[in-house]
C-alpha cells in the first residue's frame, strides 16, 4: 500500500483537496463552454487533456513514480476501456434524439 501525501493524511487537508478539485472541474467547464462557440467541444477537450498530462505526470513523479499506476487486475482495466469504447457512441446517438 502507498501512503497518502502528507496533505491528505488530516481531515482539514482532505477537505481543501476536494473543494480545489471541485473549483478546478467546475472552472473546466466554464472554459469548455465558453470556447464551444469558437472551438468543437472535442478540441476543447482535447487541449484541456494536453495541457493536464504534463501536471498528472509531474504528479506521479512526486508521489513515488510509474509503480503508482500499475494495477493488480490488468485485464479487468482493459475490459472497462473497452466497455467504454462499445459504449460511448451509443450514448451519443442517444443524446442527439432525446428532447432537451
Amino acid at each position: 500500500m502507498i501512503a497518502a501525501p502528507r496533505i491528505l493524511r488530516s481531515t482539514h487537508g482532505a477537505a481543501i483537496a476536494i473543494v480545489v478539485g471541485m473549483s478546478v472541474f467546475s472552472l473546466q467547464d466554464a472554459i469548455i463552454k465558453a470556447l464551444s462557440g469558437t472551438y468543437p467541444v472535442t478540441e476543447a477537450i482535447a487541449f484541456r487533456g494536453a495541457f493536464a498530462l504534463p501536471l498528472f505526470t509531474w504528479i506521479v513523479w512526486q508521489a513515488g513514480g510509474l509503480r503508482l499506476l500499475w494495477t493488480v487486475r490488468p485485464f479487468a482495466l482493459v475490459g472497462r476501456g473497452v466497455l467504454q469504447m462499445l459504449t460511448r457512441p451509443q450514448l451519443s446517438r442517444q443524446s442527439r434524439k432525446s428532447p432537451l
